[in-house]
């Protein structure tokens, strides 16, 4: 069973996040969150003596819990938007894809990766790494269907932007 959660302030009535998930997810974020802005947030209260309240909005199936998810965020609107209070950084229903990126936060993942690429061993560790997961028939399928759902999400957003296409034809041509 999936269900729809948001956190808010003790007491509070409306939220400052909203997700979705199945079992324990909806706690997740208490502990450690892929948002910063949601860690912050529940740092701040902890700090001033007050813990998030949790609470489960909609119980449904899978694909009725996104669409629940999507609704409720729209309805309640992203702060990194300037739209409303939410923290979340995304629509909903569809975990991090279409995901604003900000130019500061692309910054540090570049310069991360440039520095684990030029760590010799990190290096050789990521190389064995990839050797491995090819060399294994379910995580090669994996990484098959994931490149696959992830060109589709490429292709869409190219056909839907005329600038994109001109632009990816022009390499190709140079290519």
């Amino acid at each position: 069973m999936f269900y729809v959660y948001a956190y808010f302030e003790p007491g509070g009535k409306v939220p400052f996040y909203i997700g979705k998930g199945v079992h324990h997810r909806s706690r997740v974020h208490l502990s450690r969150s892929h948002n910063s802005a949601v860690a912050r947030k529940i740092a701040v209260l902890r700090g001033n003596g007050f813990e998030p309240e949790v609470r489960l909005l909609y119980f449904g199936t899978d694909e009725q819990c996104k669409l629940e998810e999507i609704r409720l965020i729209r309805l309640f609107g992203r702060r990194d938007l300037a739209g409303g209070p939410l923290l979340n950084c995304t629509d909903g229903g569809d975990g991090t894809t279409k995901r604003v990126r900000y130019k500061r936060e692309l910054e540090l993942l570049r310069a991360a990766a440039r520095r684990q690429w030029n760590n010799e061993s990190t290096r050789a560790k990521k190389i064995a790494g990839i050797i491995e997961s090819w060399r294994n028939p379910t995580t090669r399928e994996n990484r098959l269907l994931g490149a696959i759902k992830g060109g589709a999400t490429l292709r869409d957003r190219i056909l839907a932007n005329p600038a994109a296409r001109r632009r990816l034809s022009e390499q190709m041509k140079r290519a």
